[in-house]
């Protein structure tokens, strides 16, 4: 696999960064020792120091994200709540103690992911990242039924997550790799910490 173009991760950072609530740790608490070189380290402390990831020793900001990690992060990162009344159906392959089911259930209550009992959500999967634009769009709650064309010479337009893409590069969160002549997303490429 092609690694995710780490400048549009640390563009889309710097455009969620600065909405952020007020930091609640203070800087000397934050001390992942495996961020000393790494180009994303002032947003993963950011993020940290918001309580949006948890902080430690090491952060490994090389792995895969799962999808329930992303979840969380997003949930996290806007602050997302729901009614404890509100209806879930929950997925056959996340139980109540799973670390991650009321971000889980958050998401799909507020409609990120799909909320029907008979679907898994296959929470330590990776997430791809046509499956993070799709989340994000959602979060941002723009509308994708006009979206028209495609921009991505590797994302089939026939595909259930290609407008949700291209959206995302209408509104500058993604731009694309160019590969000779071809703009490419790498929709099945997995997103990292």
């Amino acid at each position: 696999m092609t690694p995710v173009n780490n400048a549009e991760l640390e563009e889309l950072i710097a455009d969620i960064i600065p909405a952020l609530p007020p930091i609640t740790v203070e800087m000397k608490d934050i001390n992942f020792q495996d961020l000393n070189n790494h180009w994303a380290r002032q947003y993963i402390e950011s993020m940290a120091r918001r309580g949006i990831v948890a902080h430690g020793k090491v952060f490994n900001p090389d792995n895969k994200l799962s999808r329930a990690e992303f979840v969380k992060i997003v949930v996290n990162t806007v602050g997302m709540t729901a009614p404890a009344d509100a209806a879930y159906t929950g997925f056959s392959d996340v139980s109540d103690s799973h670390t991650m089911s009321s971000f889980i259930r958050i998401a799909a209550i507020r409609g990120l992911i799909a909320n029907n009992k008979k679907m898994k959500f296959r929470p330590n999967d990776t997430i791809t990242r046509a499956e993070a634009m799709k989340i994000l769009v959602g979060v941002l709650g723009a509308d994708v039924d006009s979206v028209t064309g495609g921009s991505f010479s590797d994302v089939a337009t026939s595909s259930d997550l290609a407008k949700f893409i291209e959206k995302a590069r209408v509104l500058g969160i993604v731009s694309g790799q160019k590969v000779g002549s071809k703009n490419l997303f790498r929709p099945n490429d997995s997103m990292s910490r």
